[in-house]
C-alpha cells in the first residue's frame, strides 16, 4: 500500500505505512482530547473516553510543526495514538483519522504520520459582489469544508453586498448580507476553527456606488471612459486625494470590522483604473501615480491598525514592482500578491515586499470565473507556483480566490472543487493531483473528482488566455470572424462535452443537475463555434433560431439552479449580461 491509497486530502508531510491492520471497534472512543474537538470532527459517531480509548490523545511540545502540527501512530496494539502541543493540532489529527475511517471503516492500516501546515494562514476568498450572494446554508457548507481540509481563513469579497446602514440605495436589490447574518457566520466560523476576516474594497471597483448621484462626487471621474481601445468602463475609482472619500470608506470599515472576529482586514485597492485621469490628475503628474495610490493605502491601513486589526491589500503587478515610488507604509500592512495564470510572477512582488519589511501572502485562483467548467490545468500550475514561490519567500498566508466576473456563471460544484484544491495545497505546500480523494471528502463522490478534472480540461483544445474558449465565444456575436480556434478543434471540443454528459458520477440530485448544466452550457457554445467555423454567414436562419430557443431553456435552468444556493439579488444582472446579451447578438 502507498500513501496515495489512503485517500487522504490534503496529503500529510510524512506517512510511513507498516504491515498489518487493526480492527475498528463498533463504537469509537476518544480520550485526552477536548470534547469540542471530538464533537466537531465526529459529530455523534464517537464518544468521549479515557486513557484506554481507541483514540488516545496527549499534549507534547516536542511535536514538529508548532501548535498545528501533530504526530499519529496507528499501532499493532490496536489503538491510535495522537500527540500535539495544542487542541488545534489534535483536532487536525482527528480530522485525518476521520478521513481514514471513511476509506477503511472496518480495519485501519498500521502507519505513522507526521504532519504540519506549510502556511500559517490557509483559506478562501469568495467573491460575493459580482451578482451572486450565497445563501447562509451555502456559506455554512463552505466553512465546513474549509475546516475539514484543515483551513483556517475565510473572507468574502465585498463591494456593495453588505447591508451598510444608511446606504440602502446601493444594496437594496443585491440581497446583501446583513449585520445579523455576518455575526451568525462569524460565530459559525469560530466554532470550527476558521477566522472570518473583513473584506471591503476601498478604492477601485466602486462602480456600483458611483453610479448613484449621492456618491458620484466621491469618484475620480464623473463620466466613463475607454480604458483601452475596446474596453469602455463606467466611473470605477474613488478619488484618492479626496479626504471625504477616505472618511467615507473608513465609516464602512468601522461598521464591518467589529462583526468579523478575524485578525485581518482586506482593504482591496486593486485595479484603480480611473486613478490620475480625473480629479487627482494634477497630483499624479506632480508626485507620481504610485505615490498618490500608496498614500491612500497607507491612510486607510493606519485606520485599520488603530482599530486593532492587521490590514492587507492587493499588490497589483505595477505597484509591486515599483517599490521605490511608494511612500512609507505601516509595518503591519500585508501585501496580497495575486495572480491566476501558471506563469504569474509571484517571485518579484514577494521579494519586493520582503525588502520593504512587509509581510506577504499569496492569492492564487480557483479559476472558475469567466468559465462554465473551470480551468483545471491552469489552476494546478497556478497553485503550484504560488506554493513554491510563497514558501521560498516566507509568505505567511495562502488564500485561494474565486471571483464572479461577467455574471458569476460557474456552478457551485465547480467553484467548491477548485477552492478546496487550493485549501489542500495551502496545507501541504505542494501541488498534487488526487481528484478522487478530494471529491470523496468534498462531495462524498470519489468518481466525481476525475469528472470535474476532465470538465475543466474539455475545452483546452482552443486556448484563449485566462478564460475558457467556450466562455469567450459566448460573448461574441455568432457571425463574427474573430471566433478563435479551428474547425477540427471545436469538433473535438464538442466530442469532449458529449462524452462527459453520458455519465455524471453524482448521486446527489442537485450536484448532478449542476454538473450537467455546466457541461450542457459549454457544449452549446462549442456547437455554436463549430457552426461558425463550418458555415459562417451561410448558416441557415432556422438553425440559428433553434440555438436561440435552446439558450432560452438554458437560461431558465440557470435561474432555477441559482435559487438553490444563492439569493435572488443579482440574478437579473447575471442573466442580462450573459444570456440576454447573447440572444440580442445572436443575429448580429
Amino acid at each position: 500500500m502507498k500513501p496515495s491509497d489512503l485517500m487522504l486530502f490534503p496529503q500529510p508531510v510524512k506517512c510511513d505505512i507498516g504491515k498489518g491492520k487493526i480492527k475498528v471497534p463498533s463504537t469509537i472512543t476518544v480520550g485526552g482530547a477536548a470534547q469540542k474537538s471530538v464533537e466537531m470532527v465526529f459529530k455523534r459517531k464517537a464518544l468521549m473516553g479515557d486513557s484506554d480509548s481507541f483514540i488516545r490523545c496527549s499534549y507534547d511540545s516536542s511535536v514538529k510543526g508548532g501548535f498545528e502540527g501533530y504526530a499519529m501512530d496507528i499501532n499493532p496494539k490496536g489503538f491510535i495514538s495522537i500527540r500535539s502541543s495544542s487542541d488545534t493540532g489534535i483536532t487536525h489529527a482527528l480530522r485525518t483519522v476521520s478521513q481514514l475511517l471513511k476509506s477503511f471503516p472496518k480495519e485501519l492500516p498500521i502507519l505513522k504520520i507526521e504532519d504540519w501546515p506549510a502556511f500559517p494562514e490557509r483559506g478562501v476568498m469568495l467573491d460575493i459582489s459580482r451578482d451572486r450572494v450565497p445563501t447562509m446554508n451555502t456559506l455554512f457548507q463552505l466553512v465546513d469544508k474549509i475546516a475539514e481540509l484543515k483551513g483556517n481563513h475565510l473572507e468574502l469579497y465585498i463591494e456593495h453586498t453588505f447591508a451598510y446602514k444608511g446606504h440602502e440605495t446601493v444594496w437594496r436589490d443585491a440581497s446583501p448580507i446583513t449585520s445579523e447574518e455576518m455575526i451568525m457566520l462569524d460565530r459559525y466560523c469560530s466554532e470550527r476553527g476558521v477566522s472570518l476576516c473583513a473584506n471591503q474594497n476601498v478604492l477601485g471597483h466602486f462602480e456600483r456606488w458611483l453610479k448613484h448621484p449621492q456618491y458620484a462626487a466621491l469618484g475620480e471621474m464623473d463620466r466613463g471612459h475607454f480604458y483601452s481601445m475596446y474596453w469602455y468602463i463606467e466611473p470605477n475609482t474613488l478619488c484618492a486625494t479626496d479626504m471625504k472619500a477616505r472618511k467615507f470608506v473608513k465609516e464602512l470599515l468601522a461598521e464591518l470590522m467589529p462583526l468579523c472576529s478575524g485578525d485581518y482586514v482586506n482593504i482591496g485597492c486593486d485595479e484603480p483604473w480611473d486613478l490620475g485621469k480625473g480629479r487627482s490628475k494634477a497630483e499624479v503628474e506632480k508626485r507620481g501615480r504610485n505615490a498618490v495610490y500608496g498614500e491612500h493605502v497607507a491612510d486607510v491601513a493606519e485606520f485599520v491598525v488603530k482599530n486593532g486589526k492587521r490590514p492587507s491589500f492587493w499588490v497589483d503587478p505595477d505597484f509591486g514592482n515599483k517599490r521605490s515610488e511608494i511612500p512609507p507604509l505601516p509595518p503591519e500592512l500585508i501585501g496580497n500578491v495575486w495572480g491566476y495564470d501558471g506563469n504569474t510572477d509571484f517571485k518579484n512582488r514577494l521579494k519586493s515586499l520582503g525588502e520593504a519589511g512587509l509581510d506577504a501572502w499569496v492569492y492564487p485562483g480557483a479559476n472558475g470565473w469567466n468559465s462554465f467548467t473551470s480551468r483545471t490545468n491552469n489552476r494546478r500550475k497556478n497553485l503550484e507556483l504560488a506554493a513554491t514561490e510563497g514558501s521560498a519567500n516566507s509568505a505567511k498566508g495562502f488564500v485561494i480566490t474565486e471571483w464572479g466576473d461577467c455574471g458569476h456563471n460557474q456552478q457551485w460544484p465547480v467553484s467548491l472543487f477548485g477552492m478546496m484544491d487550493g485549501v489542500a495545497v495551502a496545507w501541504s505546500g505542494k501541488s498534487y493531483t488526487d481528484p478522487e480523494a478530494e471529491a470523496n471528502h468534498v462531495f462524498n463522490e470519489p468518481a466525481l473528482g476525475k469528472w470535474l478534472y476532465k470538465l475543466g480540461e474539455a475545452d483546452d483544445c482552443v486556448v484563449t488566455g485566462n478564460s475558457n474558449c467556450t466562455f469567450d465565444v459566448f460573448r461574441k456575436p455568432f457571425l463574427n470572424p474573430s471566433f478563435p480556434g479551428k474547425l477540427e478543434d471545436w469538433e473535438k471540443c464538442c466530442a469532449n462535452f458529449k462524452a462527459l454528459l453520458k455519465n455524471i458520477p453524482a448521486k446527489d440530485p442537485l450536484i448532478a443537475r449542476e454538473c450537467r448544466f455546466a457541461a450542457e452550457l459549454a457544449l452549446w457554445n462549442a456547437e455554436r463555434a463549430f457552426l461558425n467555423k463550418k458555415t459562417g454567414a451561410s448558416t441557415p436562419h432556422d438553425i440559428l433560431h433553434k440555438l436561440t430557443l435552446r439558450l432560452l431553456d438554458l437560461m431558465a435552468e440557470h435561474k432555477d439552479l441559482w435559487m438553490e444556493r444563492s439569493r435572488p439579488g443579482g440574478l437579473s444582472d447575471s442573466c442580462n449580461q450573459t444570456y440576454m446579451q447573447r440572444i440580442r447578438m445572436q443575429y448580429d
